[in-house]
């Protein structure tokens, strides 16, 4: 009798412990993911400034390319003749510069933002994947930065074509089909990762302010509106330019 309650108190022990490993492991797992979360936030709160810093300079710049008279210009090229398919791939040319000007400035911020967390170890599937997002996005502006279009004589290389009535080229020995099929496409997918990773950062005890400076559109909100704004500039309807 005694011999069996020894074996009944082993057999409770052990299954006790059996039940404490996976607890054992899952607080440890948690413990890595907080650490890891913690990390993608202090990466992404040296990231911001560094992007806002360049915002204006990037202003300067599109004032000189002087955007604004796009406008008059392509209103001149409906009224030369010139087609409106074609008054429209230069347009869409066009936001290819201006949106590699915007962007190309904080490649090395961005560079440096992506490899830290690279650095940064764990198996936590949304942060993987709202990495993956970051590095999606860093290749997207290296596409428009091997461009290396110089849209400060933008309105110059505009003119020039309204006044060859569209027979040469606006912007010769530059192709464009990488950068506008990333300009057509968005990023749409990437940056809801990006919007699913920050929440997790904030799930995982950062706080709201921290965890927000991981989204896209926070880190990225000057340079959205200086890129709306220099768009909007020469935004082409033929529709209302006739």
């Amino acid at each position: 009798m005694v011999a069996g309650m020894g074996r009944l108190r082993l057999a409770a022990g052990l299954v006790a412990l059996a039940l404490l490993v996976p607890a054992a492991t899952s607080s440890a797992a948690t413990k890595a993911d907080r650490s890891a979360a913690k990390r993608f936030a202090n990466a992404a709160a040296e990231f911001g400034p560094a992007v806002r810093a360049q915002a204006p300079g990037v202003r300067i710049l599109l004032a000189q390319a002087r955007v604004e008279c796009a406008g008059p210009l392509f209103r001149r090229a409906v009224a030369e003749g010139i087609p409106a398919q074609e008054i429209a791939l230069v347009v869409n040319k066009g936001g290819v510069a201006l949106k590699e000007t915007v962007y190309e400035s904080s490649i090395p911020a961005l560079e440096r933002f992506v490899a830290r967390l690279d650095r940064i170890r764990t198996t936590d599937r949304v942060l993987v994947s709202g990495r993956a997002a970051w590095r999606r996005h860093l290749e997207m502006f290296r596409v428009y930065g091997a461009l290396d279009v110089a849209v400060v004589d933008y309105c110059d290389r505009i003119a020039a074509w309204v006044d060859a009535r569209g027979t040469q080229p606006w912007m010769p020995e530059v192709d464009f089909t990488a950068a506008l099929r990333e300009f057509q496409y968005g990023a749409g997918p990437r940056e809801d990762r990006m919007e699913a990773a920050a929440e997790r950062v904030r799930e995982l005890g950062q706080t709201k302010l921290r965890a927000n400076r991981f989204r896209f559109e926070t880190t990225f909100a000057q340079q959205i509106a200086i890129e709306q704004a220099a768009i909007a500039t020469y935004a082409y309807d033929p529709d209302k330019t006739r």
